[in-house]
């Protein structure tokens, strides 16, 4: 029974089973979690109002996945159909921060994204071991030395403290003052947006101001439930949660978690020598789920994991394009650098307003054409 219902449940199904799959599974998931709590004698009704909407959110996320009957589409720019009238938004403070290992290399592609909104409204800070040079209209301001982690990030707590750098660095920058705890709240930066050194815009920066004018207040952080050994071990834990590193926080959540910045380091800097996970991938869900923080229950940036590779690959075929050929683990999201690639991925991420991980030379183009014929469609709109 459990093997012919085997395809039904795969991560390359379409919506339509997906849903489906929620209405067969879910009864037989709760049991199963209340088998579970009785044995780690957890909060049983919490727990299963959790998992009903995790299971929820599965079909939700599902719609801006790419599945294995991709219907062809058009990238977001193809038409200027999708462009609004802005005249009466109000523009959003919006700090855009980078861990970087190098220069930005996608740097003329956020040259234009920048283009369409007012520079006074808009700060980007970098975290980056060597030094940032590049010639740029947009004011970069990397963190000085004493903020800067210099040893290797990944699966250390070292890049949630670097990202907690980036944080206050932004704060601070907003309020005008290092004492960000007495800063006036209307002074916050509206959200601060993570990204890596491979991480692009599929979508202006207008846009990005529309698409989030009636989302303030919350943050952009993935809430997927998890248990591990740690877990049990720890009586300090609570909702294990797992979420993209790559979130959107508003200002107020960001302020929240740097002013708890000892507590947080105390918590979690061993977190990674018990169980070998990335505490940059746990911290922000878990915390500000406990907190009581809102979320809007997903992030900003599409990346592909080798996890759900086949799904991609099939919906590859389907467009006539060959299966990536990159080197990807299960530690490491696939990487777009070909014309044909990058299209495909502009045309199959309608959800999501920026990608990783994405290479210079043929994306940078493709990518940069876009945004421009995006800026082509504000302007003709009014």
């Amino acid at each position: 029974m459990m093997r012919s219902k085997k395809s039904s449940i795969r991560l390359v199904m379409s919506v339509g089973n997906l849903t489906r799959a929620r209405q067969s599974y879910l009864p037989w998931v709760l049991i199963i979690a209340c088998l579970v709590l009785s044995i780690h004698r957890y909060d049983a009704a919490e727990y299963i109002s959790n998992m009903a909407e995790d299971v929820s959110q599965i079909v939700v996320n599902s719609k801006s996945t790419i599945t294995g009957s991709v219907p062809e589409v058009k990238a977001p720019y193809e038409s200027c159909k999708n462009s609004t009238d802005r005249t009466k938004e109000k523009q959003l403070k919006i700090a855009y921060v980078f861990l970087s290992s190098d220069n930005l290399s996608l740097w003329p592609v956020w040259e234009e994204y920048f283009s369409t909104c007012s520079s006074e409204m808009i700060d980007v800070i970098v975290h980056s071991v060597n030094p940032v040079n590049m010639s740029s209209m947009i004011p970069i301001f990397q963190l000085p030395t004493e903020r800067t982690l210099n040893e290797s990030l990944r699966f250390s707590y070292d890049m949630v403290q670097a990202t907690l750098n980036l944080y206050r660095s932004a704060l601070e920058r907003a309020c005008g003052k290092r004492d960000i705890k007495n800063c006036d709240p209307g002074m916050l930066p509206d959200f601060i947006h993570l990204l890596s050194d491979s991480c692009a815009p599929t979508r202006t920066c207008a846009d990005v101001n529309t698409y989030l004018q009636d989302k303030q207040g919350k943050s952009f952080v993935e809430r997927q439930l998890r248990w591990s050994s740690y877990h049990e071990e720890t009586d300090s834990w609570d909702n294990y949660r797992k979420s993209s590193q790559w979130v959107t926080l508003t200002g107020k959540h960001a302020l929240h978690m740097v002013l708890r910045e000892d507590k947080l380091h105390k918590k979690w800097s061993g977190f990674n020598k018990h169980n070998g996970k990335a505490p940059d991938e746990y911290l922000p869900a878990t915390e500000l789920s406990n907190w009581g923080l809102e979320t809007h229950r997903k992030v900003l940036t599409f990346s592909w994991w080798q996890g759900e590779r086949k799904g991609f690959d099939e919906s590859l075929k389907k467009q006539g394009l060959a299966e990536l050929n990159h080197k990807v683990d299960y530690s490491h999201p696939a990487t777009f650098e070909t014309s044909d690639y990058v299209k495909f991925l502009l045309a199959n991420t309608p959800e999501y307003l920026f990608v990783r991980k994405v290479r210079g030379g043929e994306a940078l183009h493709i990518l940069l054409s876009n945004l421009q014929r995006g800026r082509e469609c504000i302007t003709a709109k009014f």
